[in-house]
């Protein structure tokens, strides 16, 4: 038995459809698109939904095709501005259409309407308007679900640049802050922000790194780090101890390239653990902004 496959019902859908799943896409990254820009970009895919009607593509040229269709959706809709912000549109907008796309075929084995026609990755329901509008708004808040989960996952992690200088050498790499480290030098009362070793191992030569190894209480006598050497005890739910910390010439603290902080009031802690869930190289304490900037 054959499916027929209305056009004016396969546009209207395709067109409600792909509207929302923009409003979602601008939803996930919290952007702003003007309402014109997602009729056009919700318009251009129910166009390309006509494609219904060709013959069956290859896996591989259909991969291609949607593709290309979504990148131009996407670019119609928000605009260029930028590789790395288009890119990540566009995979919101991927992320977006495979959350409706499962919520939708959860709904429709749930419900079973009529008919489901399913050609070149375009997908035709036959479906009448107010299910079309219930399960649409369903997945709608679906998305908006995940958005405030993502967002409040991102809101928690906040990505520095970070660049620690010593002896007229210098290494630079991403912080990550860490509001449960409070660590801070008993002496100086400066706060200790922890470093991978890896990371500030160019700052030293070999036997000079070998002072940061284990727990020893050992402390150079002379060299580049008499007297910059501090044993700092720590503790936390897992394990306590200490861990060696030297004294840079300063540190610079950059957030999208806008200096935050520059302060020669820190201790750099040398760790070889994996500190971080977020693969920094460093992790900071919240005292370092309260310190006295150079």
């Amino acid at each position: 038995m054959k499916q027929v496959v209305y056009v004016d019902v396969l546009l209207t859908t395709n067109l409600f459809i792909n509207y929302f799943l923009l409003l979602s896409c601008a939803k996930l990254l919290k952007k702003t698109a003007k309402r014109l820009r997602l009729f056009f970009g919700a318009a251009f895919g129910a166009a390309v939904s006509l494609s219904i009607f060709l013959p069956e593509m290859s896996f591989f040229s259909g991969l291609i095709f949607k593709a290309v269709t979504a990148l131009t959706i996407v670019y119609i809709t928000f605009g260029a501005g930028g590789f790395k912000n288009f890119m990540k549109l566009f995979l919101a907008f991927i992320a977006a259409n495979f959350i409706f796309a499962g919520s939708m075929m959860a709904l429709w084995f749930m419900f079973k309407p009529g008919g489901m026609v399913v050609n070149n990755s375009i997908v035709y329901f036959d479906i009448s308007v107010p299910v079309l509008i219930i399960s649409t708004v369903v997945c709608y808040g679906f998305v908006g679900a995940v958005s405030k989960i993502v967002a409040r996952r991102s809101a928690s992690y906040v990505e520095y640049t970070v660049t620690i200088a010593f002896d007229s050498l210098s290494v630079t790499g991403s912080g990550y802050l860490d509001t449960g480290n409070a660590l801070t030098d008993c002496f100086s009362g400066f706060p200790v922000i922890v470093a991978k070793r890896k990371f500030i191992e160019k700052l030293f030569f070999p036997e000079e790194l070998d002072c940061f190894k284990g727990q020893s209480t050992f402390t150079p006598s002379e060299g580049r780090l008499k007297s910059r050497i501090r044993i700092i005890p720590f503790g936390t739910i897992k394990d306590q101890g200490i861990i060696k910390a030297f004294r840079p010439d300063y540190i610079v603290i950059e957030k999208d390239k806008v200096l935050i902080c520059k302060t020669r009031e820190v201790y750099v802690a040398v760790s070889d653990r994996n500190f971080s869930s977020f693969q920094n190289d460093v992790l900071l304490n919240q005292k370092i902004f309260d310190t006295k900037e150079m």
